[in-house]
């Protein structure tokens, strides 16, 4: 079975290799818009849907994934920042508050679409400036929801996560395994 991820997500692609699921990268050309949602569930499983159906178009043999995460502090959604500025921006928007962090998945096979959507709550601490921008240096912020990393020295930013990990880094592992459930296609 061919198993397709429509994203170009590195951490994506390499939590699906720890998990053993054998698979193609295969990037989407749908653009995220988060400008004009206001409801963040609606939004990542629209973009996982639309991203989801732009591969499988061109690959109906496949099982194809699409994905979409977002973060939100106080009824704002923050997608992928567009400069280092605006990543600086966000982090400084974020420190002191709990975010939500949503991410949607779309499974396609066959004639048969599973969908749903994970959220996950973090708590940013408070850092000085020099701090945040020496994270963000050692990052590609540009490349991520909200513009920041759960992996590797940032992660010293959060004191406390409810919720599914693996949701913040963009792919809810618990979720997936429960869509490929319900299309009887196997994880492992």
């Amino acid at each position: 079975m061919k198993i397709i991820l429509a994203s170009k997500s590195e951490r994506r692609s390499k939590i699906l290799n720890e998990l053993g699921i054998k698979h193609k990268v295969i990037v989407s050309s749908v653009k995220e818009d988060n400008t004009n949602h206001d409801n963040p569930k609606e939004t990542v499983l629209a973009h996982a849907i639309q991203k989801a159906e732009d591969i499988f178009s061109k690959n109906k043999d496949s099982v194809v994934i699409g994905a979409d995460t977002i973060v939100v502090c106080h009824g704002k959604i923050y997608g992928k920042p567009v400069s280092m500025k605006e990543a600086e921006e966000f982090i400084c928007k974020f420190m002191g508050k709990t975010i939500d962090i949503y991410t949607g998945l779309a499974v396609l096979y066959k004639n048969k679409q599973e969908t749903g959507v994970d959220i996950s709550k973090i708590h940013v601490k408070v850092l000085n400036i020099d701090t945040v921008r020496e994270f963000l240096s050692s990052i590609n912020p540009l490349d991520r929801a909200g513009g920041f990393s759960m992996e590797g020295p940032m992660s010293i930013m959060f004191d406390n996560i409810e919720g599914s990990f693996f949701n913040i880094l963009g792919m809810p592992v618990s979720l997936l395994y429960d869509l490929f459930q319900k299309m009887n296609i196997p994880i492992l």
